[in-house]
């Protein structure tokens, strides 16, 4: 065999692909790997929350519900309380999230919101809100929290309409993160914060920068050119970029909990009217 026969142009091509596949395949592995799916700080009570579902079969409900608290911590009047709504997608940053805000000292509530193609859009954010209340009145009830106050994170990509919440005297903010907002959303969002300062700071976005390895976030950068051009929210600061971070927030983890605590605490100090 002459090895000048050889078509050394194409053997290189199949080298680059493959390393090019190797190096691809480490970087997935180092995305869908090494994540904790349970909470780990041992002194945590987590404990499982049914409501009546009897009379909400085509409405949108709260299932799989979840309370975790700190029994160690010092209670707080002040504290909301974190109620975290999302899809199924979000499971293994939920975990990281959940177990960092208890052991803060937060008392956190985590469900799957769940939306019927059949139910109204604006009956279905009143059931939602509904259940929310009933959710706290509950717990408040059996004493597992000290106050009603809440803040609402969410990771649904589920349509959500947000104006129950920004009325509601209870909620003190509402943290959204990645949303993938619809271009009514948008308008009706910008329609309630343009004409009721008093709601317009309890919401706040957080988005990252990017949506997977060095890909932009679709999401942000749609929010941005249907949204921020004709808003103040570069004045008033409600939404921030977490810099160098992916969709999935590996690797970033500390720092998204460093921010939405920092937004609580922040938002905590602010009388209730």
């Amino acid at each position: 065999m002459c090895l000048f026969r050889i078509n050394w142009i194409q053997v290189d091509v199949i080298i680059i692909i493959l390393l090019i596949l190797f190096l691809t395949s480490i970087e997935i592995f180092r995305q869908i790997s090494r994540w904790r799916c349970y909470i780990s700080n041992q002194f945590l009570i987590s404990t499982r929350i049914n409501l009546d579902e009897s009379n909400k079969k085509n409405y949108a409900i709260l299932k799989k519900i979840k309370f975790i608290s700190n029994p160690n911590s010092i209670k707080n009047e002040n504290n909301p309380n974190i109620i975290i709504l999302r899809s199924n997608f979000h499971n293994l940053i939920l975990e990281i999230i959940t177990e960092g805000l208890a052991s803060y000292g937060y008392n956190v509530t985590r469900a799957n919101y769940y939306q019927s193609s059949k139910s109204h859009y604006s009956l279905s954010e009143n059931v939602l809100n509904n259940d929310l209340s009933l959710l706290l009145n509950r717990l408040y009830e059996k004493k597992k929290i000290e106050t009603q106050k809440y803040v609402l994170v969410i990771f649904s990509k589920s349509d959500l309409n947000y104006n129950p919440f920004l009325f509601d005297k209870n909620n003190i903010k509402i943290i959204l993160i990645n949303p993938n907002f619809k271009k009514t959303q948008l308008n009706n969002l910008y329609t309630i914060l343009k004409n009721n300062d008093k709601n317009k700071s309890k919401l706040l976005i957080l988005f990252s920068k990017f949506s997977l390895f060095i890909l932009p976030n679709l999401r942000l950068r749609k929010f941005k050119r249907d949204f921020v051009k004709k808003n103040d929210f570069y004045e008033i600061n409600n939404f921030r970029i977490i810099k160098n971070a992916r969709y999935s927030f590996k690797y970033y983890e500390t720092i998204l909990i460093g921010n939405i605590i920092q937004i609580i605490e922040k938002a905590k100090k602010k009388p209730l009217d």
